[in-house]
């Protein structure tokens, strides 16, 4: 899942991202793994969170990730979405597929039913494109059945 990203895959985050960053007036928007690893970013240049991206991602994703057994324990199978809201500063976290994490980095200023909602359609267009992906990856896979081995004698044979 996105181990590797063609150019024409990239532009397509990063337009998805930038799209999702201006919309919401969110300062910084990153796209990251479940091991908090940054796959697509962008933030204003003035942002702090910029410089402190890879940080915020690894502890993002922890936190989100940590959520799942929050969710077990209250019957759910996992929570889509986690907000947190401090006085001056807010962080949305979203699942997108089902190891990526949205994380969206918003002052006082902006509405966290709007990021939310932002959210929602660019994990819709991530989660279209990673499907692709797979169908692509399928597609150019092989099938090990439907190879025959050669002997080892048969390889060394003298053509006729």
């Amino acid at each position: 899942m996105f181990d590797i990203m063609s150019t024409q895959q990239t532009r397509f985050v990063d337009k998805a991202l930038r799209q999702l960053l201006s919309r919401s007036e969110a300062r910084a928007v990153l796209l990251a793994n479940e091991a908090g690893y940054i796959l697509a970013e962008q933030a204003y240049d003035d942002a702090e969170e910029f410089t402190q991206g890879q940080n915020i991602a690894a502890l993002a994703s922890g936190s989100f990730f940590a959520t799942r057994e929050m969710a077990r324990i209250v019957g759910e199978g996992e929570f889509k979405c986690v907000l947190h809201q401090g006085s001056r500063s807010g962080i949305f976290i979203m699942l997108v597929a089902a190891s990526l994490i949205l994380v969206v980095i918003f002052d006082r200023n902006t509405n966290p039913g709007l990021v939310k909602l932002l959210c929602e359609n660019t994990a819709n267009q991530l989660e279209t494109l990673l499907a692709q992906e797979a169908e692509a990856t399928e597609e150019d896979s092989i099938n090990p059945a439907t190879f025959k081995l050669n002997t080892a004698e048969s390889v060394f044979e003298q053509a006729p």
